[in-house]
This record gives structure tokens, sequence and C-alpha cells, in this order.
């Protein structure tokens, strides 16, 4: 069971959504790492996530869940096929914010209203307590992707409240992930080893280890 299932029985989530956006490309295979948690919806595609020596399958109607500090890269399709374009949701976000004390959010509070900015948070150490490995969740519910498509227009809305209302999309997001993990029972996949450091080609969901 990933950690974030356990962790949601007892703890409270405050997603804070860092960044969101549709893309529409080819997914370049260069590995990358981020500082931040990042779920990325597949809406059209297919191809391989690897990371650390290991691999998965991903395919339309995947969620690709990243943690922040891994390096990790996205393959698209067969080797032998013509490539074609991607499309996918993509949120960034932190788990619960930093923990900042009385006197720190006031000076926020005043900064903002002087210079009208937001002040930055600092980004979160990496290796994730809710996830510290990447993972796919195999085929998500329509629900699901609806969570995300909100989650994306609320941020791209921009306005005053901005992140009130698309960091409530978010912990909607998070509790129809939940579900789809739990009641829905959908199959998650963990990265598993490959040899030689050969990406496997994409067959399905039977050529991976649950």
């Amino acid at each position: 069971m990933l950690p974030f299932i356990q962790l949601l029985q007892h703890r409270t989530a405050r997603p804070l959504v860092r960044f969101a956006h549709l893309c529409v490309s080819t997914i370049a295979a260069a590995p990358t790492t981020i500082y931040e948690h990042a779920f990325i919806f597949v809406l059209k595609g297919s191809g391989i996530v690897s990371s650390e020596g290991k691999q998965a399958a991903y395919k339309e109607g995947s969620v690709i869940m990243i943690p922040p500090g891994v390096a990790y890269s996205l393959t698209q399709g067969h080797e032998e096929e013509e490539y074609e374009d991607e499309l996918h949701i993509a949120i960034h976000f932190d788990w619960e914010p930093q923990v900042q004390a009385h006197g720190e959010l006031l000076n926020i509070a005043d900064n903002n209203q002087a210079s009208g900015a937001e002040a930055e948070e600092p980004h979160p150490a990496p290796n994730s307590i809710w996830l510290p490995h990447v993972a796919v969740l195999e085929s998500a519910s329509d629900e699901l992707f609806a969570c995300a498509g909100w989650t994306l227009r609320a941020y791209e809305q921009g306005g005053v409240y901005q992140r009130l209302r698309t960091d409530a999309e978010m912990l909607n997001l998070i509790v129809q992930l939940v579900e789809n993990i739990t009641v829905g029972a959908k199959a998650i996949q963990t990265l598993q080893p490959y040899e030689n450091g050969q990406v496997a080609a994409v067959n399905g969901p039977a050529d991976l280890v649950n």
C-alpha cells in the first residue's frame, strides 16, 4: 500500500498546488528531477516511466505519481513506432505547506499588502514520507480525471482567491484518488527492475508486477 493511503487515515492533508498545466507534445526521455510532488494524468498516449534503474508502463487513463527529489524519465510508445503527440494534465503540489511561525505569516501579509505580490514559499525537502517512489495508477476513473480538469481550470483562472479554489479542488482530487485505489481496487504498478538498461515494450499491465 502506498504510504499516503495510510497517512491520510491519521493525518490531515492540506495540499498546496504550485503549478498545473495541460501539455500537448511528445515526451522527452531525458531524466528530470522535481522538488515537489507531481501527478501526471495521461489523456492520450502510452509509454514507459523509468526511475532509479526501474520501470513501469503507462497508457491512456493512467496516473503517474512522482515524488520530489527522485530522477525520472518518460519514454513514449514503442521504439519501432512513430511518435505521436501525447496529451496529459500535470499537477505539481505539496501534500502540506511548510509550517511558519505566526510572526512570519504577519510579515508575509504586510509585504503582500505593500507590494501586491505573493511571497514565495520554500520548497519541501526531497524524500517524501507521502510517496517515496514513483508509482503508476494503471487505469483511473472518469471522476478522478474530471477532478484533475477542475483543478487545472481553477489554477488557470487566477484571481484573488486562486490558491484557495485550486487547493480545494486538489483536496477533492485526493479523495477521488484514494477511492480509486481502495474502494475501486484499481491496480497500482510499482517500478520493476529491467535488464541492461533496456526499456521494455509497452504490452499492457500483464507485463508488470503489482
